[in-house]
């Protein structure tokens, strides 16, 4: 099992800093991996939830929290496409530190 916490930090049109920090669990590296975007700041059930498959491209989910994906602390992230793609770029880089259980 192995758990990841990622900081996403962006500015608001005020200049003021807004963070979305969510964890990510493992059981195998070669499983679907979670990834939450909350549409509000406490999350919930309008939380966005992106499956990222490795044989194909990202899932979105609306209105689901998965148990493997737990917000730790959230605000809402504007441009959602944009923003998303960096997290899902940062997420790549970050995923392949992890070995792959399918080359053991």
């Amino acid at each position: 099992m192995v758990k990841i916490d990622h900081l996403h930090q962006s500015e608001t049109k005020h200049g003021r800093r807004r963070s979305l920090v969510f964890q990510q669990t493992f059981s195998q590296a070669s499983q679907l991996r979670f990834m939450v975007v909350p549409e509000e700041t406490q999350g919930g059930e309008n939380a966005h939830v992106w499956g990222i498959d490795e044989r194909g491209p990202p899932l979105l989910i609306r209105g689901t929290l998965l148990p493997e994906a737990r917000i730790m602390d959230s605000h809402r992230v504007r441009g959602p496409r944009r923003s998303i793609d960096k997290i899902l770029s940062n997420l790549e880089k970050k995923s392949s530190l992890i070995p792959d259980k399918r080359t053991e």
